[in-house]
């Protein structure tokens, strides 16, 4: 019989070769059969499927390859996709260490609201610092809202507080008329305008009329002109509206919260968000360059990657 196709013998290589982790030379040796000849047994073996390779790539590659899909696609700086958790937990855990990551580096940092990096607040691991970081609020208070997810001073403070470092506070509320406002207010509220001008990094949430926005919806100002089913999703004081637009605010207003012309600035915007339902205003907001650096979870990673058609 030709060897190259005696079964037994076949097996009896591959079994040496793939599970007994012999060298082909050291097989050959025990077998009185040439190193060459070995080579092509192993390939036979291969062609009649008594080797079946298998090649698997690993969770965190194949996370990167979806990252490296959806970086491109939203033309952002970088993209991490956390494994999905009940309650969003190893989300908040894996953005608080990126945080950590970037914040180390940067020195003037801008915090916005929501659930999202309420959560993430608490996860934030206690770093030492140099003390010089400062903390900002990106958008000022909602008055004697008790909202904890709303409650933008308590989640700048122990981003501070976390980094050993100082904190800002902006105690005017987030919407203000006009007319309610002196001189001395303006000039604090302008000030303002100053810092928020000169960060190295914010960090920001996007609410979705159809997810989270809603356990908190009601807790917004009511604004004139403003159809709160109309709403598609929120960043800061910005609302985007389901016609593409931008919601803009009668002028009787002064609105106390980063404008997206002065965010899309800054070097580095994190916006973290997860929910299979938020991927178009993730991507209208991407586009718009309102943030640079996406945190979710993969399973909203995947619904991009499918809806998209990555």
């Amino acid at each position: 019989m030709n060897i190259f196709d005696d079964a037994s013998l076949l097996y009896t290589v591959a079994k040496y070769y793939y599970i007994d982790d012999y060298s082909q030379s050291e097989i050959a040796k025990i077998l009185n059969i040439s190193r060459p000849q070995i080579s092509r047994l192993l390939k036979r073996a291969r062609e009649l499927e008594i080797v079946k390779i298998e090649i698997s790539m690993p969770n965190n590659i194949k996370d990167e390859s979806k990252a490296e899909k959806i970086k491109k696609y939203l033309n952002l700086k970088d993209v991490l996709i956390v494994e999905d958790s009940n309650d969003n937990k190893l989300l908040y855990v894996k953005a608080s260490e990126y945080l950590s990551a970037l914040i180390e580096n940067s020195k003037k940092i801008g915090v916005g609201w929501n659930e999202t990096l309420y959560n993430i607040s608490i996860e934030l691991k206690y770093n030492d610092s140099d003390k010089q970081k400062v903390f900002y609020p990106l958008i000022g208070n909602l008055g004697n809202n008790n909202n904890p997810y709303l409650q933008i001073t308590t989640i700048v403070d122990r981003f501070a507080e976390k980094f050993n470092s100082k904190a800002y506070f902006n105690n005017y509320p987030a919407l203000i008329e006009k007319k309610s406002l002196n001189n001395n207010d303006l000039e604090k509220l302008e000030e303002f305008k100053k810092f928020w001008s000169d960060l190295d990094v914010a960090v920001i949430g996007l609410s979705s009329r159809r997810e989270s926005y809603q356990s908190y919806i009601s807790d917004i100002p009511k604004v004139d002109k403003l159809n709160i089913d109309e709403i598609e999703g929120i960043i800061l004081g910005s609302f985007f509206m389901n016609n593409g637009e931008t919601f803009n605010y009668p002028d009787k207003y002064y609105i106390n919260s980063i404008m997206l012309s002065e965010l899309k600035k800054i070097k580095d915007i994190v916006c973290i968000v997860s929910g299979v339902k938020k991927i178009d205003i993730i991507k209208f907001v991407a586009m718009k360059k309102y943030f640079n650096i996406l945190i979710t979870d993969e399973a909203t990673a995947d619904s991009i990657i499918s809806n998209f058609n990555l």
